[in-house]
């Protein structure tokens, strides 16, 4: 498919071993190319196992350039702990309610931005 596309265009492939660090492999990419002061220090967090709710908040996710980080209902994978470390987040959005990302997963990504002086 990216060979098809015109010369005009530059095309990256951007992917992780699962979704979830192919949504932190994103962020970085988001954070490499952004001028200071885009984006910085937020992030949204969507469940990763259903895609209702990351397209819903992909629009307002791009408005802020700020990316989407997929999370697991019950838990917060290790690839997204640590590029939200490594980019310094320090506030975010939860996509959908506790029935999509529960009071534990919400609780540990608290914590992250938190200890991030969010």
């Amino acid at each position: 498919m990216a060979d098809t596309l015109d010369d005009d265009y530059i095309v990256s492939r951007i992917d992780g071993i699962d979704r979830y660090e192919t949504s932190a492999e994103i962020a970085r990419a988001i954070a490499a190319i952004l001028p200071a002061g885009f984006g910085a220090n937020r992030a949204f967090f969507a469940r990763g196992d259903a895609f209702p709710d990351a397209l819903a908040i992909g629009p307002v996710a791009a408005s802020a350039y700020a990316p989407v980080l997929l999370v697991r209902t019950d838990s917060v994978p290790e690839s997204i702990a640590s590029v939200v470390d490594e980019l310094d987040i320090q506030t975010g959005a939860i996509a959908g309610g506790t029935s999509a990302v529960g009071d534990a997963t919400m609780g540990e990504l608290q914590v992250m931005l938190q200890d991030n002086g969010g």
